[in-house]
């Protein structure tokens, strides 16, 4: 086979193709650890470093092979396996990392020295199996760039470059607007995986490797393999959802043995997985002999339909007692499933309801599904309630009016978009939106001294100290950072095993006597509960150094699993 064989625009059209499926496996990987984790910004981080150090390991291999199109060849060949299995094979070892950890956290005593130990091992093993992953999928892609430019011997190397960065432009383009969208990760992987196995069909058909029946074999081979997932993707994404969100309830049951849930997965209802613009949306029932549903966003838990009352009474009615008054103007910000408004919705002396919910799926979802209008008895086509779909951050940003009360229901700040909805700035315009007289709520994320835990292994409840210094630094930057704000009036609470923070510039003291207030609206909160609030301890530092901020993120954790 001479030079002649091997044109120009051939070999672009090649180069447009192998950078569009690199940049997506780079993405995908990336994407899909930082979904399963939470840690978005840790993971893609790590994630894309070693991607790219296995695409230059690769270059630098490649620069030494010959017969660039049978390398080529084989490259592809390996990227088709590789590809094709990769969310699988994260799925199978995150389900496997996270049903096994918790039957070591069964095992021990709590957060034993022994479970800590082996609860870091499973970590690195995991990370060390999908980063192996990850550099070997970067390692095979990097082969592909050199190996063209080796094809055309220099005659057209800038041309190679620049369609190699065209086709990284248009698969950065495709995978954020039609593959994470459209097909979500699994699908998007066989996708790829595809256009991989299609380059190998193509140097077979235009005979630019030499045909052997080991070559075809092995093509046939892979197309069984991705025929296989395409057809079972579906089954697999819901072995791992179920996994991901039943099996600790399932194994921490007595008389259950662990291997019968994988023996009985199928049994388990579906979850369901929508996908918004925003996020995932799963909802689910946990047990087989269970009426209860919950509902999870991107995996971290929203509800559950057994103990929502508890959670949304103690974010409305504990702060409107503990403040005495009852407004007439009031602000949510977040709060789509419409329960905490359902809760509001009980003082005749509110006017109106300004609700402010970023995803019109959760709406959607909370207004017109049947079993949720009923759950949060229609609050969101109350006339009161006045739905807008905005971002909370822009809309205080820009906001003028003035509110007397505002709740903050957000989901825990685990990654950058979301931690700066806890910061100064945030606050700042939140206080800028506040009448002098107000006062405002949100669910955060803070720790008091003693933690109840269950006995995993009796069913009686015992306490153990595991407040440990990480806690009291979460403390500290999420109270030093309302108040470096301008809140001077600090009341972090907690209801059962939800907390919360009241905030305020009132010129009196908060004051919580139960037996002075109207407890008629609560449902399922008893009195024995709303006495705890006042002998609470929160430990925590008001400190500059401590404040969040979007310039300076202190909220941000490290790595997830």
């Amino acid at each position: 086979m001479n030079q002649r064989d091997y044109s120009v625009p051939e070999v672009l059209t090649l180069t447009f193709i192998l950078s569009f499926c690199s940049i997506v496996y780079e993405l995908l990987l990336a994407n899909t650890l930082g979904i399963m984790t939470g840690s978005y910004i840790w993971w893609q981080s790590i994630t894309i470093g070693v991607y790219i150090g296995g695409l230059g390991l690769g270059s630098a291999v490649a620069a030494k092979k010959g017969a660039p199109y049978e390398t080529l060849f084989r490259a592809e060949w390996i990227l088709t396996i590789l590809g094709g299995i990769s969310v699988v094979f994260i799925y199978f070892l995150h389900g496997g990392y996270r049903s096994t950890d918790f039957l070591f956290f069964l095992q021990n005593e709590f957060y034993s020295p022994a479970y800590i130990q082996q609860s870091a091992i499973l970590k690195f093993l995991f990370f060390t199996l999908v980063e192996s992953l990850t550099f070997l999928i970067g390692f095979f892609s990097g082969f592909e760039i050199p190996l063209m430019m080796k094809r055309l011997q220099g005659k057209a190397d800038n041309q190679v470059l620049g369609l190699n960065y065209i086709g990284t432009l248009f698969g950065s383009l495709a995978f954020a607007f039609v593959l994470l969208p459209v097909f979500d990760v699994l699908y998007s992987s066989l996708i790829i995986a595809s256009l991989n196995l299609l380059v190998c069909f193509y140097l077979l058909l235009r005979r630019q490797v030499k045909v052997s029946g080991l070559k075809i074999i092995g093509v046939g081979l892979l197309t069984g393999m991705l025929a296989f997932l395409f057809v079972k993707a579906e089954r697999i994404e819901q072995n791992y959802l179920k996994t991901y969100y039943l099996f600790k309830r399932f194994a921490s049951t007595p008389d259950r043995s662990p291997r019968d849930f994988f023996r009985q997965i199928d049994r388990f209802d579906d979850v369901e997985r929508l996908k918004s613009p925003y996020q995932y949306i799963d909802i689910y029932r946990p047990d087989l002999f269970s009426d209860e549903v919950i509902m999870a966003i991107d995996t971290n838990f929203q509800f559950s339909t057994h103990n929502e009352k508890f959670y949304h009474e103690g974010f409305s009615h504990v702060p409107l007692n503990m403040v005495g008054i009852e407004p007439k103007r009031v602000l949510v910000l977040g709060g789509g499933d419409g329960l905490l408004i359902r809760e509001l919705l009980k003082y005749d002396t509110i006017d109106e309801i300004i609700h402010i919910e970023l995803d019109p799926m959760v709406l959607e979802i909370s207004k017109d599904r049947e079993f949720f209008s009923q759950l949060n008895r229609n609050a969101l086509k109350n006339p009161r309630v006045k739905t807008l779909i905005e971002d909370g951050f822009y809309y205080l940003r820009n906001n003028e009016e003035k509110f007397d009360a505002i709740f903050i229901d957000f989901p825990y700040p685990n990654n950058y978009n979301l931690a700066r909805l806890y910061s100064v700035e945030f606050y700042r315009f939140v206080k800028k939106s506040l009448h002098p007289h107000g006062f405002v709520v949100l669910d955060a994320p803070i720790q008091n001294q003693d933690r109840f835990m269950p006995s995993h292994i009796q069913g009686q409840v015992s306490v153990d100290t595991v407040f440990k210094e990480k806690d009291r630094t979460s403390n500290s930057i999420i109270l030093s950072t309302a108040y470096f704000a301008g809140f001077k009036q600090l009341f972090p609470y907690k209801v059962g095993e939800e907390s919360f923070l009241l905030m305020a510039n009132l010129d009196r003291a908060f004051h919580y006597d139960i037996d002075e207030r109207d407890l008629t609206r609560y449902e399922v909160i008893e009195p024995i509960h709303l006495r705890e609030i006042m002998r609470q301890d929160f430990p925590h530092r008001l400190r500059e150094e401590y404040v969040n901020s979007i310039f300076r993120p202190r909220l941000l954790s490290g790595p997830t699993f």
